[in-house]
């Protein structure tokens, strides 16, 4: 499946002043091939900055004209670019969509992988080829996990001189703390199966501690539930026998005497209530009597003006009009006349006063009925305020002296029953904890006295490591390398075997061949089979450790020239699906330069390009 991966388009140092060095790649086999001293090896160090290595690169004295590097990647399917920028002095990474020399905007991503932080350089090339969210092991022990980085990846894809000549498996990087992630991502490509359902182990010290602590745990919970279990005994022990089956015939007479406890109270409010009333209709008539007796003082006090009127008028009319007892002179005409006239008004008087006396006399009477009336009434609500208070009073003591206190009992007869109830199942309860904790305690004593056994890993699957050891067995025979008859892989060593011999007793010529075999044949298989893998491979000097100035190599170093052919006449067919940028101080033959991307460093300005910067 050849739309996952990416190869390399280009590589550029920048500076000011328009400085400028830049090498073009293509897809399938390039090579960089010439003197020693020239910047091949550099080439490798640069690929490998700009795939997440290192924090720097190590202060050469060309650099310093530089300040920052882009390296330029396609996708294999939709020859898709992407521009990777790296600031020299800084080491901050930025990507950008387009070529190099295409406009575009640049997002800054973190140099470190981060499972927290997507946005960082391991991510984003883990996602073109198709590797992101795979779990390692990296403790056998603890079954401790880590997401998988694009350094991983480059380990083993990017291989430097060293590497290329040690005894080291292809797999290793040398470093103890890294070993057991390095073999369980191999073992990821070879099953297909990555770390993400493992279980993690606990260290010994841990699991210890933790076992000593719920086993504290389970005595402190046996101590409070034997505690509490014998308070409950002692409780059940006081308690006087009841049985569960009188509960129903007790709840019969509770709802009884409740029902009967109702409609007491029913008739205890209407009572109240119908006091409530009567006593509202005596507030009414005392009103109304205050009223109509101050309305009958009112008509007393008239009557009495009346009577006062009427005996002045009496008196003034049994006087006589006689002569003046001075001058003996009559009274004049016109002064008689109007005493006759008063005479006359006086009777008119008295008539009027008599008929307003008797009316008043007469509203006097009506009234004085009303307030009899009224008063009767009252001594009828009073009666029946009497009685409707003894009926309260009747209700309050059959409530409070008879029903009430049978009620209680009969309550306190039900509580009894199914509080007994509860502290037997309660016991019941405390009875199985116990005896379960106690079996837990037993468990976690065996347990924490138990040596943990380590599980043996889980073998690889041997159909798709035969896979793999034939295609490395046809690349070494298409080398014709010393008539290979049989290679196998050697889990122990992480690393094959070359008819039973180890890959690192070899040479170290034919160790570096033996280790191109190797990345090379695992490429293979896992295009072949359609899984998900870098298509970038670089090698340096897979065929010779040191060259010097354009002379040929000296007879120690050399390994058959029919090996070298076959290797680069071989690997321009094996590179059609992928990118392979081999950095060699060996030429190939001219039939093989005519099919890559080939370019010569000759440490010389005058003959082609001197070397990288």
């Amino acid at each position: 499946m050849d739309n996952q991966g990416f190869y390399i388009k280009q590589v550029s140092y920048k500076g000011i002043d328009g400085a400028n060095a830049t090498l073009h790649f293509e897809k399938g086999l390039n090579i960089v091939a010439g003197a020693s001293d020239t910047g091949k090896s550099f080439i490798l160090e640069t690929i490998d900055y700009m795939l997440g290595g290192g924090r720097s690169l190590e202060g050469l004295e060309e650099l310093k004209k530089f300040d920052s590097l882009y390296m330029e990647i396609r996708t294999f399917e939709s020859d898709i670019a992407y521009t990777l920028k790296r600031d020299l002095e800084l080491g901050a990474f930025y990507i950008k969509f387009g070529a190099i020399d295409q406009e575009g905007d640049e997002v800054k991503y973190a140099a470190r992988s981060s499972d927290t932080n997507e946005q960082n350089i391991s991510s984003f090339l883990l996602g073109l080829i198709g590797l992101n969210n795979i779990r390692l092991t990296t403790s056998s022990s603890t079954k401790k996990t880590k997401k998988l980085s694009f350094r991983d990846v480059a380990h083993i894809t990017l291989i430097n001189e060293v590497k290329m000549f040690s005894k080291e498996s292809p797999l290793l990087s040398g470093n103890p703390n890294t070993k057991t992630a390095e073999r369980s991502f191999f073992e990821y490509l070879i099953s297909q199966k990555d770390s993400s359902n493992v279980v993690k182990i606990e260290k010994e010290e841990i699991r210890k501690t933790r076992l000593n602590a719920k086993i504290e745990y389970v005595k402190a919970r046996l101590k409070g539930d034997k505690e509490r279990l014998v308070g409950l005994e002692a409780s059940l022990g006081q308690i006087q026998a009841l049985k569960i089956d009188d509960l129903a015939s007790i709840n019969d007479q509770y709802a009884g005497y409740f029902k009967q406890l109702e409609t007491n109270k029913l008739d205890r409010k209407k009572a109240i209530d119908d006091r409530t009333e009567i006593e509202s209709e005596i507030l009414y008539n005392n009103q109304l009597l205050d009223r109509f007796n101050l309305l009958l003082g009112h008509y007393d006090a008239d009557m009495e003006r009346l009577e006062f009127i009427d005996e002045g008028n009496n008196l003034f009319s049994l006087l006589k009009y006689v002569a003046c007892p001075v001058c003996g002179t009559d009274i004049e005409e016109q002064h008689y006349k109007c005493i006759q006239n008063s005479e006359l008004q006086s009777e008119t008087l008295n008539d009027a006063i008599n008929s307003e006396y008797q009316k008043i006399r007469e509203k006097t009477f009506d009234l004085k009925q009303t307030l009899d009336e009224i008063e009767g009434r009252n001594e009828v609500f009073r009666k029946d305020l009497n009685k409707t208070n003894d009926l309260i009073s009747d209700l309050d003591q059959l409530i409070d002296q008879e029903i009430m206190p049978v009620i209680s009992g009969l309550k306190s007869k039900i509580e009894s029953i199914v509080g007994q109830e509860l502290l037997i199942k309660e016991k019941a309860r405390l009875e199985a904890d116990i005896e379960a904790l106690s079996k837990d305690q037993t468990e976690l004593e065996e347990e924490k006295k138990k040596k943990r056994i380590q599980e043996a890993p889980d073998p690889l699957n041997e159909t798709r490591l035969g896979k793999f050891e034939t295609e490395v067995k046809e690349l070494l025979q298409g080398w014709k390398f010393d008539n290979v008859k049989n290679v196998v892989y050697d889990p122990a060593k992480s690393d094959i075997k070359i008819d039973n011999k180890n890959r690192g007793s070899y040479g170290k010529g034919y160790r570096a061949i033996g280790q191109s075999a190797f990345i090379i044949g695992l490429m293979q298989f896992l295009r072949k089979n359609d899984n998900k893998f870098s298509k970038l491979l670089v090698l340096d000097s897979p065929l010779t450790a040191y060259k010097k100035q354009d002379l040929p190599p000296s007879d120690e170093q050399q390994i058959p020239k029919e090996l070298e052919s076959e290797f680069f006449r071989d690997l321009v067919d094996v590179s059609k699906s992928c990118q392979i940028i081999i950095l060699e101080n060996k030429e190939p033959p001219a039939d093989v330069i005519d099919k890559t991307k080939y370019w010569h460093f000759s440490k010389n300005a005058k003959i082609g390009r001197a070397g990288f910067l």
